[in-house]
């Protein structure tokens, strides 16, 4: 079947309109491409310090997950526990690699101004047991939990040229 043509008299003098041309989404106009650009350039800088700040806070959740990891059932946990303080104290500062027991405890709170993060006891008891396997071993949980927060609200001085 062949199509007719329309028998209408409206619709004989119809004729088909013609595409425009498509319109550019790019600016035509300098002042919305130095716009574009310096939106661009915003951005880039953005991007750059939000890579920057994880990349110079990394160590925190890879500490964290390190500490996580430890059980109570480990007889190791004080001395593992331990491992994980002295790596980030160095991680800080090199010269924290010579600090052990209640200097390195004293160094951790000059980090974490905002209040006691271990309890005094605890702290005293983690001491203990690293040196004498046979002493009463600190509450994990609590050691535990102090630490993540030392880990999470400590401030590092930002240093001159730009290391943390």
């Amino acid at each position: 079947m062949t199509p007719t043509p329309p028998t209408n008299y409206m619709l004989r003098e119809l004729t088909e309109v013609g595409l425009t041309e498509p319109v550019s989404w790019w600016p035509q106009t300098l002042g919305w491409k130095l716009l574009l650009v310096l939106f661009i350039g915003y951005l880039g800088y953005r991007l750059y310090h939000k890579l920057r700040f994880w990349w110079r806070n990394r160590y925190r959740q890879e500490a964290i997950v390190a500490l996580q990891g430890l059980s109570v059932s480990d007889p190791r946990w004080p001395s593992q526990m331990m491992k994980i303080v002295k790596i980030v104290m160095v991680y800080l500062e090199p010269k924290n690699a010579a600090l052990y027991g209640v200097p390195l405890i004293l160094q951790m709170e000059n980090y974490h101004r905002h209040s006691q993060f271990l309890p005094e006891q605890q702290c005293k008891l983690w001491i203990q047991c690293l040196e004498d396997p046979r002493a009463t071993l600190p509450d994990f949980t609590l050691l535990s939990q102090g630490l993540t927060l030392w880990l999470t609200q400590h401030q590092v001085q930002e240093h001159p040229d730009g290391a943390a």
